[in-house]
């Protein structure tokens, strides 16, 4: 076999091409996109009780099976360390709704639920 493999090489660079092609894409709709103008999320009166807590962030994490209630509880806890790590901010900065919901479910009920039904639980989330 030729230790210079002409056809590896052009393989190569024809992908370097279009790495160097897409990312100069992305970079040109980043600045398009960066024209001075904020972000505002559409505010809706059902949700106005947020405001009134007083906090700056708002996150909300859905979860419907019993392994993704274990991440969603996971992920919180990352946005968390990760907001008072890396820019000095508290919990009662954050606004953090984590819905569980289907397959889920059980992991939002209190210990005295879980005291009663948690064979149907454990069978259910399959933890």
């Amino acid at each position: 076999m030729r230790k210079n493999n002409p056809i590896k090489r052009r393989k190569f660079l024809a992908g370097a091409g279009l790495a160097a092609t897409g990312a100069s894409m992305v970079a040109s709709a980043q600045a398009k996109t960066s024209n001075g103008s904020s972000f505002t999320p559409q505010r809706h009166t059902e949700d106005s009780w947020m405001g009134e807590l007083g906090i700056s962030h708002r996150a909300f994490i859905d979860s419907s099976t019993g392994q993704g209630g274990i991440a969603a509880v996971n992920f919180a806890s990352n946005i968390m360390r990760a907001h008072a790590m890396g820019y000095g901010g508290s919990d009662d900065d954050y606004g953090m709704i984590v819905c569980f919901r289907h397959a889920s479910a059980p992991y939002g009920f209190n210990d005295s639920m879980w005291a009663k039904y948690s064979d149907v639980f454990v069978g259910r989330t399959r933890i």
